[in-house]
């Protein structure tokens, strides 16, 4: 009975053991995943702040070069900056304007086009497709002879070069063979 108890408690340890070895193995598997998720979270912020920065500075730029290009006048400074912002907000609407009478001429030559093709092309179409069709045909066919010929002519070379063969071993002597010497007697 002590040594059942004994098995039964080293059993138990043994238990825990695996368990705490399967919870450290579990957290050293985590790791990589959250390392790799706190480096895309750091490098995420990182893309906003910069992204905004750059805005920021863009739009402080865009101000300077206007102020660069537009002539000094005698007039007061808010008197400036409300024709220039006038002149700008003009501007950028004449611009918006011309683009969008360039979008409406594409769009009504758009909606002049047929939707369909038309018949006569259409039908020269399925002519030309079936031309091609037949000349794939013909030239399946002619591919299929030229293999039979091809093979054919292999045949006769490889029955050629054994006749060949056979008639060089036949003729090994220097005394003709079938052929009858001097005057028949009958």
């Amino acid at each position: 009975m002590i040594v059942s108890m004994c098995l039964s408690v080293a059993d138990s340890s043994r238990n825990i053991m695996k368990k705490i070895l399967e919870m450290k193995l579990h957290r050293l598997q985590q790791i990589p995943s959250s390392i790799v998720f706190y480096t895309l979270k750091l490098l995420t912020c990182m893309y906003i702040i910069l992204s905004s920065l750059g805005r920021l500075f863009s739009v402080s730029n865009s101000d300077k070069h206007l102020q660069r290009q537009t002539p000094p006048r005698q007039t007061s400074p808010q008197v400036a900056d409300v024709t220039s912002q006038d002149q700008m907000s003009s501007q950028t609407s004449q611009d918006c304007w011309q683009r969008l009478q360039q979008l409406e001429e594409m769009v009504t030559e758009l909606v002049k086009k047929p939707t369909k093709i038309p018949q006569e092309k259409d039908d020269m179409l399925l002519d030309s497709m079936n031309r091609i069709k037949s000349m794939e045909y013909d030239l399946q066919k002619t591919k299929r002879a030229l293999i039979a010929t091809a093979s054919k002519q292999v045949e006769l070379a490889e029955t050629f070069e054994n006749l060949k063969e056979s008639s060089m071993h036949g003729t090994t002597s220097c005394w003709l063979r079938n052929r009858k010497s001097g005057p028949s007697r009958k």
